[in-house]
């Protein structure tokens, strides 16, 4: 009997586990002011409980890991507060700060192309 119900604890755990982890997915990101890169930019993902960023290399571009479940993001750099809504699914998003326009992509087509707004 102590048997049967270790095996079937045993085979239960990785469900149990499993349904405790968020998904995620990776997303690019290409940041650009001035017709050029935006280098060390952080990136966030709001409403979420751990504060995780991600910091755009030289050529203005981060890979961010955002739960499927979040949609939100706010670039921090020297300059007004911005932020934007992940429109699903895509997997690579530019940001135009001059022209204050975000490009999604998704399988190396675009999908969609939204104005962003600024705050203090």
């Amino acid at each position: 009997m102590k048997k049967n119900i270790l095996l079937i604890l045993f085979l239960l755990i990785p469900f149990i586990l499993h349904s405790q982890q968020e998904e995620y997915e990776e997303i690019k990101i290409k940041i650009i002011i001035d017709k050029g890169p935006l280098l060390g930019a952080n990136i966030y993902i709001e409403n979420l409980e751990k504060n995780d960023s991600f910091t755009t290399d030289f050529e203005g571009e981060a890979i961010i890991k955002i739960p499927k479940d979040k949609n939100l993001i706010r670039l921090s750099f020297m300059g007004p507060i911005v932020r934007f809504k992940i429109l699903r699914p895509t997997d690579y998003i530019v940001v135009d700060l001059d022209s204050k326009k975000v490009w999604y992509y998704f399988n190396g087509k675009k999908i969609k192309k939204k104005k962003i707004n600024f705050t203090k």
